[in-house]
């Protein structure tokens, strides 16, 4: 499966869904948005410059997205310097 997604990574990806979840990252950098698109669920991470809307999301709201494709896990896909495009309650 690793060779299968190989091409995508580092490659920039846009997302479209419903907001599930908005929290702080792990370290403390910037903020984690997950994203549900269909039955898979999108872990977006934010830098700190892109992130001044983050907080204002909540669950449900329809958001467009950009980011680069860092990995993908058997029910997810990661994204890091992610960029809000849109948002909708």
């Amino acid at each position: 499966a690793e060779k299968l997604i190989e091409p995508y990574i580092d490659g920039w990806l846009k997302v479209e869904g419903l907001v599930s979840d908005v929290a702080k990252d792990t370290w403390g950098n910037g903020y984690r948005v997950v994203v549900r698109v269909g039955e898979d669920l999108v872990f977006a991470c934010f830098v700190q410059e892109a992130q001044e809307e983050l907080p204002r999301l909540l669950r449900d709201d329809e958001v467009s997205l950009v980011g680069r494709v860092a990995g993908v896990g058997p029910y997810d896909l990661q994204l890091e310097n992610s960029e809000l495009l849109d948002a909708e309650p």
